[in-house]
């Protein structure tokens, strides 16, 4: 977010009993104001196992659960030499739809909306958040340069136009075999959502 660590670090020190919302209220209105925006969202995967926790935080907060179809999780996986789909418990993909279902269970339900990853141009995002749709919003090539350098390794395929059947590309890049291991681990969340 280009805030230097001694501004943070100053910022902090003028605040009397410290938590760690303050914290996170000095970085993101200090960004706001960098690029003249009025929210901001943070993508975080990890968040999904501490939803009641940023619920708490935030009271107000919209949380949007973007679900990916698990077999193109499991692309992603391979891609980056991470190979444990076929055990569920430590897939990561598995896991976040455990806790969705655990979250979707709480007082703060209706502070979630779940959209699948193959659906968000369609879904109502954006009523959601009481915002008005805007079509250039779905042109994500022109934000690319937003993207921190740091995590621009993870994120290579943003300038690419997206293909023509990309709800497909699981099965284009996995063989039959690699198909059905997929299919078998993962049958029951991929029941529950598709």
């Amino acid at each position: 977010m280009a805030t230097p660590a001694a501004n943070l670090h100053d910022w902090a020190l003028t605040l009397e009993g410290l938590a760690f919302v303050d914290i996170i209220a000095l970085v993101y209105p200090h960004h706001l104001k960098m690029v003249e925006k009025q929210r901001f969202g943070d993508k975080t995967p990890i968040y999904y196992e501490i939803v009641a926790q940023l619920t708490e935080l935030y009271p107000g907060a919209k949380l949007i659960h973007l679900v990916r179809d698990g077999r193109d999780g499991t692309i992603s996986f391979i891609d980056v030499g991470r190979d444990h789909y076929y055990q569920r418990a430590e897939f990561e993909w598995a896991r976040a739809m455990g806790y969705q279902c655990r979250n979707l269970a709480f007082h703060y339900a209706d502070q979630i909306i779940e959209v699948k990853y193959e659906d968000l141009a369609t879904n109502p995002v954006c009523e959601f958040l009481g915002k008005a749709f805007s079509r250039p919003s779905l042109d994500w090539r022109q934000l690319t340069v937003l993207v921190p350098a740091r995590e621009r390794h993870a994120h290579s395929k943003l300038s690419c136009p997206l293909p023509a059947d990309a709800s497909r590309a699981s099965h284009i890049k996995r063989s039959p075999l690699e198909c059905f291991v997929v299919k078998a681990c993962l049958h029951t969340d991929l029941e529950q959502l598709w």
